[in-house]
């Protein structure tokens, strides 16, 4: 599995090979993005479940965020005959997020520095996610990012669809008493 974490490393500093370089056995990319789905579980102690419960949960998420957009860009970056379609952008997409495995580090940093690091961690994601899609399929960076755009309101109905299997299920802390507006807690 080495080579699988050399170009990750790779990918993270910005080297990037064409998409068929990232053809690896189909079990190594599923095992890294299973791990990358179990470990944010570990690091939410806020929520209201087993970990074992969270980890399906995460995993299941993790799984259905990346299979939707290596499926959306496998698309996008046809569209016009930009790219060929030769190798699979499943691996590269893996590869290209597994910057995740830094999220769990941020629950030893104080709130007030932990929220701008998550939002760095972020751009820092989008950023070699793009880097490495154009990269590697010789589409240029323009689509991609279009691509980008045209893919957020399916990141926003993924989040959206988390957060409420979470709110129904009972995991989420209940909100401050300053985030709940005056005419809801008189109601309560």
């Amino acid at each position: 599995m080495l080579p699988l974490f050399k170009d990750a490393i790779d990918l993270a500093c910005f080297r990037v090979k064409p998409v068929p370089h990232y053809a690896y056995t189909w079990w190594q990319p599923v095992l890294l993005l299973t791990v990358l789905g179990a470990l944010p579980a570990l690091g939410a102690p806020d929520l209201k479940a087993s970990v074992p419960v969270l980890m399906v949960f995460f995993i299941a998420m993790t799984w259905l965020q990346a299979l939707a957009l290596t499926l959306f860009f496998a698309w996008w970056l046809k569209l016009g005959k930009r790219w060929s379609g030769q190798g699979t952008l499943f691996p590269l997409v893996v590869l290209a997020t597994s910057s995740q495995l830094l999220e769990p580090l941020l629950s030893a940093v104080p709130p007030s520095v932990a929220l701008p690091l998550t939002g760095l961690l972020a751009f820092y994601q989008i950023a070699v996610l793009t880097h490495a899609l154009n990269k590697a399929t010789g589409v240029g960076m323009k689509h991609v990012l279009l691509g980008l755009l045209a893919y957020l309101p399916t990141a926003l109905i993924l989040g959206l669809l988390a957060l409420s299997i979470a709110g129904r299920a009972g995991w989420l802390p209940p909100l401050p008493a300053e985030a709940v507006p005056a005419t809801q807690q008189e109601q309560n």
